[in-house]
């Protein structure tokens, strides 16, 4: 063993014994060009199809194309949900945000930024993990508790500016135009005075046909003097989804029993979400001033 360490050495002047090249690539540069040119063309594309359409270059299996693949710097990713947005719509969204991109802090702080929500007794609507252990999938702690017809569900209704929120409103009946109609004539008033700016408000909500409802928009045509008309599919425009979001979270920290108590706690958290959200994002100046300053330009 010295004898070989001396004369590799004299050799090399290494002590390491350089790799081998090892066994040869399979797939060529050519097949290799083939399959990740599906891939750019068609990201769901699968291994076994992929395999299936090259099998003439590369004859191989579809772990082979796997491979290739994993090589490439690629990963398997659940591919994320956006609402489909037309060419005439993403129009509407750039020409919004030509014109509203440099209004002032003086603008936005009269915007009252309105819209329903949804709140679970048992938590969200989206999956949930648990820690347990082999076989103990269904004690109590580990198993998710769930209610016919969404009956662990409460719907509300409520508004913000940059001074505050306005009221919150228990939806208990099966949301309509009337609904709605009925919400903005007990609460809009109050809310715009608790916020300050009494008449000198401009009302914000989005394009759902409860909204946009012929007496919905006679009754803001004589009561709202100003609007902020905003185009179709554009969610992150509203604010307020940023205040929905904080207090689900919070809400979640409750051991909630059943309706009232969640009401309760919502009606609670509500009346202290600022306190909550400004350590997230400024809601004040940042979210209003420079709102429009983080979106994304449509192309």
């Amino acid at each position: 063993m010295c004898q070989i360490l001396l004369h590799l050495h004299q050799k090399v002047a290494c002590l390491f014994i350089a790799g081998g090249r090892g066994r040869k690539c399979i797939v060529s540069d050519v097949a290799k060009g083939k399959i990740l040119k599906q891939i750019k063309i068609d990201p769901e594309a699968s291994a076994v199809k992929l395999a299936a359409e090259t099998s003439q270059i590369i004859g191989r299996s579809a772990e082979t194309a796997r491979n290739v693949i994993r090589q490439a710097g690629y990963e398997v990713q659940f591919a994320k949900k956006k609402p489909f947005i037309s060419l005439q719509n993403q129009k509407k969204h750039l020409e919004f945000e030509k014109t509203h991109q440099l209004k002032t802090n003086n603008f936005w702080n009269k915007v009252i930024f309105s819209d329903e929500s949804k709140f679970n007794i048992f938590g969200s609507d989206g999956r949930r993990t648990v820690w347990r252990k082999i076989k103990t999938d269904l004690e109590p702690k580990n198993l998710r508790p769930t209610v016919k017809h969404d009956g662990g569900s409460i719907m509300v209704w409520g508004c913000m500016a940059s001074t505050g929120v306005g009221n919150l409103v228990f939806i208990d009946v099966i949301m309509n135009h009337m609904v709605y109609l009925d919400i903005l004539h007990n609460n809009l008033k109050e809310s715009t005075n608790n916020f300050g700016l009494n008449g000198n408000f401009i009302l914000q909500h989005d394009n759902d046909p409860k909204h946009t409802a012929r007496n919905v928009k006679m009754w803001c045509l004589f009561r709202c003097k100003q609007q902020l008309h905003t185009p179709p599919h554009s969610p992150d425009i509203n604010v307020i989804e940023n205040l929905w979001a904080t207090l689900e979270t919070v809400v979640q920290k409750h051991k909630i029993k059943n309706k009232a108590h969640l009401k309760q706690v919502l009606q609670e958290e509500w009346g202290n979400i600022f306190r909550y959200h400004q350590k997230v994002g400024r809601i004040g100046t940042t979210m209003f001033g420079g709102h429009y300053k983080s979106q994304r330009t449509c192309n």
